[in-house]
């Protein structure tokens, strides 16, 4: 063997072991980067449970106070302390749900990063699970976006019925109560549709985990 021959091929195995290192570190990160927004995603779906769980005790408070007000015989003096209760405890609701933004924020982030680090060269092996990872992660992000919004509508038009109570001193008048009712059906159709998300919301994250699972 020449001694250009014997150059060449300690050159070409530097070469191999240079990219093998280099599709090693590539891996790594997006692994790291698969591990970090898994967390975050978690934590981003848990927030969106919150607001529609029956056991949510702000949720349990907010029900009940708005069934007195409307439902129960009352002095206009308590109807109207019950929705002074009941807007501050809108204003914990909102907290909950102001919650699912902020985590979907640091995982719109976290899909960003992951996107980017299998877009390197040397994480070819892994792009195309991780293009369906991202594929179900949009969709997921979105459908918590859709419960997010569908919730602060809920909240709205709850608190549009205190406030409403507090302009009329506690009075339920006939007037209001018979508008309450022809809004109705377009309650029902806002429970209808959160619900309806909350299933397209497990589906996919038991698509995720089985997804990342095979990574």
């Amino acid at each position: 063997m020449t001694k250009n021959k014997k150059i060449l091929i300690a050159s070409t195995s530097v070469l191999c072991a240079v990219f093998a290192l280099y599709v090693f570190q590539s891996t790594s990160e997006v692994r790291k980067a698969l591990e970090t927004y898994t967390h975050l995603a978690k934590i981003h779906t848990d927030a969106a449970y919150v607001p529609g769980i029956p056991d949510n005790p702000v949720r349990q408070r907010l029900n009940s106070i708005l069934s007195q007000v409307l439902a129960r015989p009352m002095k206009p003096q308590e109807r109207l302390a019950l929705a002074h209760d009941g807007l501050v405890a809108l204003k914990e609701a909102e907290g909950q749900i102001d919650a699912i933004g902020d985590a979907g924020e640091k995982v719109q982030n976290a899909i960003s990063y992951l996107d980017e680090k299998s877009r390197a060269p040397g994480a070819f092996l892994q792009r195309k699970s991780v293009i369906e990872i991202l594929a179900l992660a949009k969709q997921e992000f979105n459908v918590v976006a859709d419960i997010r919004g569908l919730s602060y509508r809920a909240n709205f038009t709850t608190t549009e019925i205190f406030n409403r109570i507090v302009l009329d001193n506690g009075a339920l008048t006939p007037a209001y109560t018979a508008e309450l009712n022809k809004d109705i059906p377009d309650v029902e159709d806002q429970f209808n549709k959160r619900t309806a998300l909350y299933d397209q919301l497990k589906s996919l994250t038991a698509r995720l985990e089985k997804t990342i699972s095979t990574m």
